[in-house]
């Protein structure tokens, strides 16, 4: 399951977002101001999809109470299971319906005010299908008026009953979890009852420890004593190299942190407990075995968030999303990437992770499909806030908006991760940066240029005197339209001296591509970039300028696709396949 979009209404600042897409590949970072509303989405998700309830203080003074809209979209093994062992008749018509809206639906929730509490209600509709399923007075109803996939034996056009849908879509909706270091901390220790089901204090650090570590606590519990030291032996060496693999800071010069769990009886001065077990936990480093209360915040927070995320990747039933409001805040910048890594190896695991932040070092320059930006609308502290995908908002977002992707590109600049000394490629925009990047792999290019995008193809010829400047090597790439030979005609005159071959040399136009989108085939970029049938008369470019859909987010999920192996050369027509090679051609001549 991935949830694909979102929209929140009338919550805390936020009045309206509109439909916001979330990342593709399912991790979406949120950027923004403090009070700009970053947190408000976490927690308007929370109020649909985990356990939080509204209150008052999440309603906009003198508007409707909140609503808010998900767009769901299953896997086609997903929704055939949803009906495996139901009548024929309904599992034909079920799993018609998700043929034809390729798994996608859309829940929307409604708040009302009932007996001086908040009460919240869900409606569930088939996306492009037309079918809304409602609770009638008798059961879930799905009204689908002209869907030939509901005609029953005597040829009349029913209604069809859809409870058992319903239902499933609601059990199989993903919960959402709000990461809270404090009552995830390990503990120093925790007792541990007959029934061997741990609460209380800490008792959730000590069951997120055990579950990554394997141990089961009853098995653990009737053991003999070398049993016990056998068995914890075991899994805390398991859980240890584990979180070594994510924790790569050292203590001192050499020494890596390691876990330990044991368990004892209590003393027999202890009066009515004593002799009752319980589980004792240090974290040692060399000689140094300390409490988990004797380390630093940062080291407690992160190992609170490695045993969380690993337990939700390991634990069974529905889908999860994880909610992180700035996550690794106490952290060093080496951890902060180490809060990173964890985040993109546990993914796969779970439905989606969202999470704020303000750290350069949580924003991966070649993934910045995944953030979106959060700003307040005006000054003012009650303006509404506005979400947008960063992609999109990089030209109208405010500096300081932006200030950890800016200063992410500064890390990444003295790092020499993102810029190469000689072969580098200025591009106008993050959609021709996944297009060439995704034709580099399909041609399987050996040599490895630094695909740069700027935030609009005018901003390309200060970035040039600035690579001059600097001594690096470069290229540029624009696209065939009045504003790309506009940029060529100015780094003639501006840089290269008015050498018309220098400049052809050094700058390329994508030959009759107003944009790079024009490259493909119509009938490819129908196919393979919109996987669509509609077909259009005008160029690529002008019909995605005439229907507003998002030119970088179309352009990172063909980037996905291909690193998926979904797309290859062979899936291309001649036309696409020569375009594309000559495209590839031309620009290593000139990096060469």
């Amino acid at each position: 399951m991935h949830i694909r979009a979102f929209s929140v209404n009338n919550f805390r600042s936020i009045v309206s977002t509109g439909w916001v897409s979330m990342s593709p590949d399912d991790v979406t970072c949120i950027v923004g101001m403090n009070e700009s509303g970053k947190t408000s989405l976490l927690e308007a998700l929370h109020c649909a999809l985990g356990a939080q309830k509204l209150t008052k203080l999440d309603v906009r003074f003198g508007s409707a109470l909140p609503t808010l809209s998900i767009r769901f979209e299953l896997d086609k093994t997903e929704w055939n299971g949803l009906c495996t062992d139901w009548p024929p008749q309904k599992k034909r018509v079920v799993r018609d319906f998700f043929a034809q809206s390729g798994g996608k639906y859309e829940v929307n929730f409604n708040w009302s005010k009932q007996e001086g509490k908040y009460e919240c209600s869900r409606t569930l509709t088939i996306s492009d299908l037309g079918i809304l399923l409602i609770d009638s007075d008798d059961d879930k109803t799905a009204i689908a008026p002209e869907s030939p996939a509901s005609t029953s034996d005597d040829d009349e056009q029913p209604v069809v009953y859809f409870d058992l849908l319903s239902d499933a879509l609601e059990n199989l909706e993903p919960i959402t979890i709000l990461f809270s270091d404090e009552r995830g901390l390990l503990p120093d220790n925790v007792d541990v009852p007959v029934n061997n089901s741990l609460s209380g204090n800490g008792a959730q650090g000590a069951n997120n420890f055990l579950k990554v570590a394997g141990i089961d606590l009853a098995q653990l519990n009737a053991g003999t004593d070398a049993d016990r030291a056998n068995l914890l032996g075991r899994a805390t060496k398991r859980i240890t190299n584990d979180f070594q693999e994510f924790w790569t800071q050292n203590i001192g010069t050499n020494q890596r942190l390691e876990l330990e769990c044991e368990i004892k009886q209590k003393r027999a001065d202890s009066g009515a407990e004593a002799g009752h077990p319980y589980l004792q936990f240090w974290i040692t480093d060399g000689d140094n075995r300390l409490r988990p209360s004797q380390r630093s915040k940062g080291l407690r927070w992160f190992l609170s968030f490695f045993l969380q995320l690993r337990a939700l990747g390991l634990g069974k039933g529905g889908a999860r999303i994880f909610l992180l409001d700035e996550p690794g805040a106490n952290l060093h910048e080496t951890a902060q990437r180490d809060v990173l890594k964890l985040i993109n190896e546990i993914r796969p695991s779970i439905c989606c992770v969202a999470y704020t932040t303000h750290s350069p070092h949580l924003v991966e320059i070649d993934r910045l499909y995944r953030i979106l930006t959060v700003e307040r609308a005006s000054d003012g502290s009650e303006s509404p806030s506005l979400v947008k995908n960063a992609l999109s908002n990089a030209s109208s977002a405010g500096r300081e908006t932006l200030s950890p992707i800016y200063a992410k590109m500064g890390v990444d600049f003295w790092r020499q991760t993102v810029i190469d000394k000689k072969h580098n490629v200025l591009l106008e925009e993050p959609s021709g940066y996944f297009y060439i990047k995704a034709f580099w792999r399909l041609l399987n290019i050996a040599e490895k240029p630094s695909f740069i995008a700027c935030t609009g193809v005018n901003n390309i010829p200060q970035l040039a005197l600035m690579f001059a400047g600097w001594g690096l090597g470069f290229i540029v790439v624009v696209d065939d339209d009045n504003s790309g030979r506009g940029v060529f005609k100015e780094l003639k005159q501006n840089l290269f001296g008015n050498d018309d071959s220098l400049t052809r040399n050094r700058v390329l136009k994508i030959a009759e591509c107003e944009g790079i989108e024009d490259i493909f085939s119509a009938s490819d970029f129908r196919r393979l970039v919109l996987k669509t049938e509609k077909s259009y008369i005008e160029k690529t470019t002008k019909y995605l300028k005439s229907t507003g859909l998002s030119k970088p987010l179309l352009a990172c999920q063909f980037l996905l696709s291909v690193d998926a192996e979904e797309i290859s050369m062979d899936s291309l027509d001649s036309e696409s396949k020569h375009r594309i090679a000559a495209l590839v051609e031309e620009i290593r001549i000139r990096l060469n």
